[in-house]
């Protein structure tokens, strides 16, 4: 279905649901998942359906909890490729519809909020942010959820918005994995027995490292993608052995410019993926 979140400090006047048109996001930092280099004609998960949700944000310092929404995703699914809406509501019965897109890669959802299609906001001096991220897919017991932070950037100039945190629980569509919920859980856990994969520092400014274990021999291909989807770098494309492995990088490797990058990490027939930040 939909979601969103105010910027405290933004300073727009407040947008009516009479007369709306459109709003659609016009920077790089939400064009990620324009294109379909990412784009893989099967996904081992089934993100379709309804998802519902809360919201948190956080003020800038991280420490305390200024607003709490009710938050939700309809989401439609090709191969790996997911696209659908949002819905944000604030507890005076404010909201923001947008469209959203994005890709499923390992266990993580990556995805991008790109146009509003409809909202009310009636407190001033407040404005809904479009918010992108990687969210963990996980399941517990017998429901499986979508959870993590969220980056958010003002739908009037583009200013980073307040931190947010997401948690959301299939309520509708198929199951994630087409089995029992016991199911889901091996699958999800089998994902992260295979190789696990960091970044860090995350944020990072001038060098980042990218070091990912494999449990056993495989056939591995590393790629990275900028901001815009754009596949920019491949690291690696041979068999390796079980091993540790770490990628140094510097500034000059992402052309000196702040933005989100992705790593993709294949490892046989199963795709992993880290999002890390270069910012000044």
């Amino acid at each position: 279905m939909l979601m969103k979140k105010f910027t405290l400090f933004a300073v727009a006047i407040a947008t009516f649901n009479l007369g709306f048109s459109q709003k659609k996001a016009d920077t790089d930092l939400l064009k990620k998942y324009e294109q379909f280099e990412l784009y893989q004609s099967e996904s081992q998960l089934n993100m379709e359906g309804e998802w519902k949700g809360t919201e948190i944000q956080y003020d800038r310092t991280g420490s305390f909890i200024t607003a709490k929404y009710d938050y939700e995703f309809n989401l439609e699914q090709d191969g790996n490729r997911i696209t659908g809406t949002s819905m944000i509501v604030d507890a005076d019965g404010n909201y923001s519809e947008m469209n959203l897109r994005g890709y499923v890669i390992g266990n993580k959802f990556h995805f991008e909020e790109y146009e509003i299609t409809d909202e009310i906001m009636e407190k001033f001096n407040t404005i809904w942010c479009y918010t992108t991220g990687e969210l963990d897919i996980t399941s517990s017991k017998d429901k499986v959820e979508l959870k993590g932070p969220l980056d958010g950037y003002s739908s009037d100039n583009y200013r980073v918005c307040d931190a947010t945190e997401v948690t959301l629980e299939k309520v509708s569509g198929p199951n994630v994995v087409q089995s029992s919920s016991e199911d889901i859980t091996s699958t999800l856990a089998s994902i992260d027995d295979v190789v696990s994969i960091s970044s860090y520092p995350n944020p990072f400014r001038t060098n980042v490292t990218l070091e990912y274990t494999l449990h056993e021999d495989a056939n591995v291909l590393l790629e990275i993608f900028d901001l815009r989807g754009k596949r920019i770098r491949t690291l690696v494309n041979t068999n390796q052995q079980a091993n540790t492995y770490q990628f140094n990088l510097t500034s000059d490797d992402f052309e000196n410019t702040s933005g989100v990058y992705l790593a993709k990490l294949k490892v046989n027939d199963q795709v992993f993926s880290k999002q890390f930040v270069q910012s000044k």
